[in-house]
């Protein structure tokens, strides 16, 4: 039996605040908004915070904090190389 694919259109009018944290689709051959949750939101309306969800931009910070104080101390070390080759001729 054939499938048949459905028709999805961006909501508008009265349901284009349907979702609350994603956004909302409009199902025209069941006549139905439905969500595609944002990263970390679950629930019909993407309304609930999931907490199983892995927190990201923690680990992302502390990243970035790493790569920071690894660059610092590489300058600082290519600096006083610098300075003592400097100093010497």
């Amino acid at each position: 039996e054939p499938r048949v694919l459905p028709v999805l259109k961006h909501c508008s009018g009265q349901h284009e605040s349907f979702c609350i944290n994603g956004l909302c689709s409009f199902h025209e051959n069941i006549n139905t908004p439905s969500c595609t949750c944002h990263s970390g939101f679950i629930g019909e309306r993407c309304e609930i915070l999931n907490l199983d969800f892995p927190v990201r931009s923690l680990f992302n910070l502390e990243e970035g904090i790493s790569i920071i104080c690894g660059v610092i101390v590489l300058l600082v070390c290519v600096c006083a190389l610098s300075y003592c080759c400097y100093r010497k001729w």
